[in-house]
């Protein structure tokens, strides 16, 4: 029998993964990660063992929170005190999450992961690739950018070829309707409704003491106003600056090193050509110079019509877009398809 373990968190997506993966015929070995000490981790640790029970699975508890904390929390945190937009989920599922799992099932003989993730996989020339999931509001392939091909090759993801709307009725036609109800997070996990501000200043109170206003400059360099601190500003945000004039103000530039913000018009914003570092492709003979790309950055940024085109060298490189994005933050992912097809990514710079 095909042995699977299966990333649970007790919702309605990993539940229904297991319950359908055990009705192919696989062995299904549920697992939690804890990432976290709180009141809500705790429960869905306890909601996560309650429905591995009642399917009639194994399920284990894997303690993470010291590599979560280091590997995840401190760096967004970092990142957010050196004036950029960090996306802890990209970061989170290949170093911890999938990572994790790939561990766990290598320990008990397991061939195959899974996860209740929207995705799904292909092999395409010899390579493996995640997909994107048929549910276009689902979608969750843009997070998986930088998982590693030994990973994805051992993914079997059963949510990837279906609705939220179909999965919800499944679950009620297997008699797991109490799941329905739950109201699903769609924020930073470890955030859990706090504002990432007050997060980091409860997390390091020591930096956040350190943090000092700074000047507000127009495009020309000159003096317009004052910031109250690097951390609390993303590109694109227009509020929360103590202007001396009244204008259009988008912030288009934070510079931590001398703690500046530069403003600017709103199509001040609009980028047709910017740098990226920590490029990751499946196969990097794909993508040439001339490969026609979906691009896709989220957050404040607006993900730009058309095709884009990477020149790498390296880890390193340009995107050149047929039409512009806006409000690219450093710190982003800019992540890469073609068709469907998840062939890389990079972090905007």
């Amino acid at each position: 029998m095909k042995k699977v373990v299966v990333g649970m968190s007790g919702g309605i997506d990993s539940t229904l993964t297991a319950i359908k993966l055990k009705e192919d015929g696989f062995l299904v070995v549920g697992v939690t990660l804890w990432m976290l000490d709180s009141a809500k981790t705790l429960k869905a640790i306890d909601d996560a063992r309650l429905q591995a029970q009642r399917i009639g699975i194994e399920h284990h508890v894997v303690d993470c929170r010291n590599i979560f904390t280091e590997t995840i929390i401190l760096p967004f945190a970092e990142a957010y005190l050196k004036g950029e937009t960090p996306s802890p989920c990209a970061w989170c599922n290949p170093q911890v999450k999938w990572k994790l799992l790939a561990e766990f099932a290598d320990s008990i003989g397991a061939r195959y992961i899974s996860s209740g993730h929207y995705v799904q996989t292909v092999e395409h020339n010899g390579h493996h690739y995640v997909t994107k999931g048929s549910d276009p509001k689902k979608d969750q392939s843009y997070y998986l950018w930088m998982l590693p091909e030994s990973i994805i090759r051992r993914m079997v993801q059963p949510m990837g070829n279906i609705l939220k709307e179909q999965a919800k009725q499944e679950i009620r036609d297997r008699r797991f309707d109490d799941l329905v109800p739950n109201r699903e997070s769609m924020s930073v996990c470890f955030l859990e409704g706090m504002d990432y501000r007050h997060f980091i200043a409860q997390l390091m109170p020591e930096r956040i003491a350190e943090v000092r206003p700074g000047e507000v400059l127009d495009e020309s360099g000159s003096t317009i106003g004052q910031h109250s601190g690097i951390p609390f500003y993303t590109i694109g945000q227009k509020r929360g600056l103590a202007l001396t004039v009244e204008r259009e103000a988008y912030i288009q530039a934070i510079d931590s090193a001398s703690n500046t913000i530069t403003i600017g018009r709103k199509s001040d914003l609009l980028r047709t050509e910017f740098r990226v570092r920590e490029i990751h492709l499946i196969s990097k003979e794909e993508i040439t110079p001339t490969t026609p790309l979906e691009v896709k950055v989220r957050g404040l940024g607006l993900n730009p019509e058309g095709y884009g085109y990477l020149s790498a060298v390296g880890d390193a490189g340009t995107v050149t877009l047929e039409n512009p994005a806006w409000a690219i933050s450093p710190g982003q992912p800019v992540v890469f398809y073609i068709g469907d097809r998840l062939v890389g990514g990079a972090l905007a710079q």
